[in-house]
């Protein structure tokens, strides 16, 4: 794997983090979401959408509205909240560990720690095909 493909990848992961950390702390508000909400570097803005849209995508995140800008600004996000499956996964602790995933995403993006982050991203990911598996075994 190239450095830029790994690069690309870690950033994604990042900000995929920063976005489920600001939701889980934040609760159900009828606030909108920024970029700047999730308290990283203008640098990563440009995963923002595509993350966002990722989240959304795989039933972690519901949305009363996104809007994206031609101007190439990251989008605007209406009501954004956990869904279920969302809160189900971030409020997971694992055998062993006293934390849930929700609080470990939220202590490794303020310790700035980006390889934890890609490790408690990976668990939200895996948590994610793990619920989907069993939500369609139990349905077929």
């Amino acid at each position: 794997m190239t450095k830029d493909v790994e690069n690309h990848r870690a950033n994604s992961e990042l900000v995929i983090a920063a976005i489920l950390s600001a939701l889980w702390e934040r609760g159900f508000q009828s606030d909108g979401f920024q970029f700047a909400d999730t308290k990283l570097d203008r640098e990563l803005s440009h995963y923002y959408d595509a993350c966002f849209l990722w989240l959304i995508d795989e039933g972690l995140v519901r949305v009363g509205n996104h809007q994206r800008y031609s101007s190439g600004e990251p989008m605007d996000v209406t009501r954004p909240a956990l869904t279920a499956k969302g809160f189900e996964i971030l409020g997971r602790v694992h055998p062993g560990d006293k934390q849930t995933i929700g609080s470990k995403l939220g202590e490794t993006l303020k310790a700035g720690g980006r390889s934890a982050g890609r490790q408690a991203v990976s668990e939200v990911v895996g948590l994610g095909i793990e619920f989907a598996a069993k939500y369609y075994a139990g349905n077929s």
